[in-house]
């Protein structure tokens, strides 16, 4: 989303600094029409917050990466469909329905039918905020996108049928839990799970990681909370299905 949205002129110096790098306008417009035309079929945010502190004032030793998550909605309406026409469920199929089909999590996530989980987002067209650090919930104290008048605020969110989220705030306890893949296809892989963890000392957050399937997943479990749905994209994973056989272990994953 970062790149649909911002440009070198737009993006504050520093501070946007983000891998891969921002672009220029006709990058951006580039970027749209491969959005408009089908040929990029997925929007996400990556967020990789940190503070404006940690930008610093020299770039090459400046930390990638800022939030956006968000945003998602907000930006997909405001600059794709009230500006340049996408339908609604065109937007539903970048931000949601794809990216569950991607990570093998469809129908469960990514659509609304009996089954699924009744995520759901309740959002007002009409509603229209200027961007600044303080509207997009986040520990992150700066945000290149500051100054930036959306439209199409998401007033409801519900998780699993439960309200997490309402006119502005966050309501109840996490309620975030591992996510299992339910994709299966011709190699005959099932939903086995290969999953090992890591942490730093007893009692502390713990990372776990592992493959659903094809599907690379992670969860981060915090003692006495919840565990967290992470959706993680393994960059350095490669498996030739078919070719390799699935990984029965931590160390292979």
């Amino acid at each position: 989303m970062h790149h649909l949205a911002l440009t070198h002129a737009t993006a504050g110096g520093i501070v946007g600094k983000v891998n891969p790098p921002i672009r220029t306008e006709g990058d951006r417009e580039a970027l749209w029409q491969a959005v408009q035309d089908g040929r990029i079929d997925t929007v996400v945010s990556d967020h990789a917050c940190c503070a404006e502190e940690d930008k610093g004032e020299d770039l090459w030793k400046a930390l990638p990466g800022f939030g956006g998550t968000a945003l998602l909605y907000p930006y997909l309406v405001s600059e794709g469909h009230l500006r340049r026409g996408l339908p609604l469920t065109r937007i539903v199929e970048l931000a949601s329905a794809n990216p569950a089909r991607a990570f093998g999590i469809y129908p469960r996530k990514g659509t609304i039918a009996v089954g699924g989980d009744a995520d759901l987002v309740v959002l007002d067209p009409a509603r229209e905020h200027v961007v600044s650090p303080e509207v997009l919930h986040s520990a992150q104290d700066f945000t290149p996108f500051a100054g930036m008048r959306v439209r199409g605020w998401p007033t409801h969110t519900l998780l699993r049928g439960r309200t997490v989220f309402q006119d502005g705030a966050v309501i109840g306890e996490p309620q975030g839990r591992s996510t299992s893949s339910v994709r299966s296809g011709s190699t005959g892989l099932q939903s086995e799970r290969c999953e090992g963890s890591a942490s730093t000392r007893s009692g502390a957050p713990a990372l776990r990681l592992g493959l659903s399937g094809a599907t690379p997943w992670a969860s981060l479990v915090i003692p006495g909370r919840a565990e967290l749905d992470v959706v993680a994209v393994l960059a350095n994973l490669q498996l030739a299905l078919g070719t390799r056989s699935h990984p029965r272990s931590f160390s292979e994953c």
